[in-house]
């Protein structure tokens, strides 16, 4: 089990979440995941400064899971990520859900977006519960709202 970080803009982290950013490019995953106006690689480390908080844990091959949250009026926007390999595990689990708890004791509401039904299903399981689909919120598809209240 890797180490949580809480991500500052200092260079050595600076380049982790770049190399992230690069590896979403990569696979595709960056579109599926983020709105287009964080796309750019300036855009995306942006959205990471502060008030957001970017939680990750590392291995040899970087980034390996990641969670942020953007405060909004009395709760925040959640994001989160987990390497396709890992997915499943225990431990990246573990991470979401401990990372999540941890958040929910400082804001009254946690919101997500997502337009995978995977997503959803883990979602449900950390508590969120789902408040439907929108079309056209995200391109691609139907967005799911999901909501969790601490």
């Amino acid at each position: 089990m890797s180490e949580t970080v809480l991500y500052s803009p200092e260079p050595d982290q600076d380049v982790r979440v770049a190399s992230w950013w690069s590896d979403l490019v990569k696979s595709g995953e960056l579109v599926d995941i983020f709105a287009p106006n964080v796309q750019s690689l300036s855009a995306f480390l942006h959205m990471f400064q502060l008030p957001t908080q970017l939680y990750y844990r590392v291995d040899d091959k970087g980034i390996r899971a990641a969670v942020w949250f953007e405060p909004m009026l009395s709760g925040a926007f959640v994001g989160m990520w987990i390497r396709p390999n890992l997915r499943r595990t225990r431990d990246s689990v573990l991470f979401l859900r401990d990372t999540i708890m941890e958040a929910s004791n400082h804001v009254n509401v946690l919101i997500g977006l997502t337009k995978q039904a995977d997503v959803v299903y883990l979602a449900q399981k950390l508590g969120f519960q789902n408040m439907g689909g929108i079309s056209g919120l995200l391109p691609g598809g139907i967005t799911y709202l999901l909501v969790k209240e601490t």
